[in-house]
């Protein structure tokens, strides 16, 4: 059964087998509400990961076993420093993104990638990809 810490773990998980085979320089990667990247002290692009709830509703009907469908969103973001350019940012999204899509983590189907807007933030500009999810809870 997915739930909302067996998918965390999971997207974790994946997320730190493709790191380890990043080779350009060592990769820090932010996770929600932990492992906080300095951006004071940070001189190389960054990748930070996500994970937003935005809905849910009822799967089954009248059954012993209930359904209730989770959606949210999976949402990589590389961050580089401001005037460096979107070429590392775009080479960090395309070396993860690409596993993380389309696929099934721990249960939960995962959608295409789509590319959202820049936005800048402390001298870094962050480049987000959102991967749509969903996945059913198991009663």
């Amino acid at each position: 059964m997915t739930t909302r810490s067996s998918f965390k773990a999971a997207v974790a998980t994946a997320v730190e087998a493709l790191k380890a085979t990043w080779s350009d320089y060592a990769l820090v990667v932010e996770y929600d509400n932990r492992l906080i990247v300095d951006t004071q002290s940070q001189t190389n692009p960054f990748l930070c990961v996500h994970i937003y709830y935005v809905g849910g509703e009822q799967a089954s009907l009248g059954q012993a076993t209930k359904h209730h469908r989770v959606y949210g969103s999976l949402v990589l973001s590389a961050a580089v420093k401001e005037g460096a350019g979107d070429e590392k940012a775009n080479d960090l999204l395309q070396h993860f993104y690409p596993s993380l899509h389309m696929t099934t983590i721990d249960g939960a189907r995962t959608w295409g990638a789509v590319p959202s807007k820049e936005r800048a933030h402390r001298g870094w500009v962050y480049y987000p990809v959102v991967i749509p999810f969903d996945f059913d809870n198991i009663s």
